[in-house]
């Protein structure tokens, strides 16, 4: 007799984050997503909002896959656990992601937090600060207007911006533990800072209105309704 596989459960840091995401969503949705709507959202592209690479990083970072704190921590020898330290954050040493994302003084995350709430302003709109339910959900986050009705060209900005922003916080952050090896007098200035951000939403503005081309892309071109809702 063949007994059934019991699915592995997740380890108790995986399932934090996936409440923390979802208690997010509800927040801002008004409706709590199942858990294998977050893992398929984050999954699966929908409407060439979020990027790939970025999409990639939600997926494992959702299943507590990345290489940060703790995974050099637990190999035990020294000089390969010293890569699980924040040298910069003396009081979160073991650098978990919502450190990175939102606390570390060494990813240059509360700038680039500024200027994303800087240009999201500029729709009017109230800003709220990304937490790390916000980040990993943010495919699934609805933006609303006075009347509860969605508005589907900022919850697109939304979106974008989230996902861009946290995305240059990983490279700043990976950029400096590894290339410049946490060394304080190479740490990223404002400007370099300031002109990652810029780089990176140009860039997102150019792909959608090449998107935009019927002739290259066909049925896969994005609307320009969409494009101009957007930005």
């Amino acid at each position: 007799e063949i007994k059934e596989r019991k699915a592995p459960k997740p380890c108790p840091r995986t399932t934090r984050v996936m409440e923390g995401v979802i208690a997010m969503l509800k927040e801002m949705n008004g409706i709590s997503p199942t858990e294998e709507l977050v893992w398929k959202g984050a999954k699966v592209r929908k409407g060439i909002t979020t990027s790939q690479k970025f999409s990639a990083f939600t997926w494992k970072t959702l299943h507590d896959g990345q290489k940060i704190g703790r995974y050099w921590l637990d190999m035990g020898e020294s000089t390969i656990a010293e890569r699980g330290l924040c040298k910069q954050c003396p009081w979160e040493p073991t650098e978990p992601m919502e450190h990175i994302m939102t606390q570390c003084k060494a990813t240059g995350q509360k700038l680039i937090w500024k200027f994303a709430k800087r240009l999201w302003r500029k729709t009017g709109l109230e800003w709220i600060m990304p937490t790390m339910g916000m980040i990993l959900g943010i495919h699934l986050a609805e933006v609303k207007g006075s009347e509860g009705k969605k508005l589907d060209g900022r919850t697109r900005l939304l979106q974008i911006i989230i996902s861009e922003f946290a995305y240059l916080i990983w490279l700043v952050w990976n950029e400096w533990k590894i290339e410049k090896e946490q060394d304080e007098r190479r740490r990223h200035t404002a400007n370099e800072i300031e002109a990652g951000w810029k780089v990176a939403i140009t860039k997102r503005l150019r792909l959608d209105w090449v998107l935009t081309n019927k002739y290259a892309h066909g049925k896969l071109a994005l609307r320009w309704g969409v494009v101009k809702r957007t930005w």
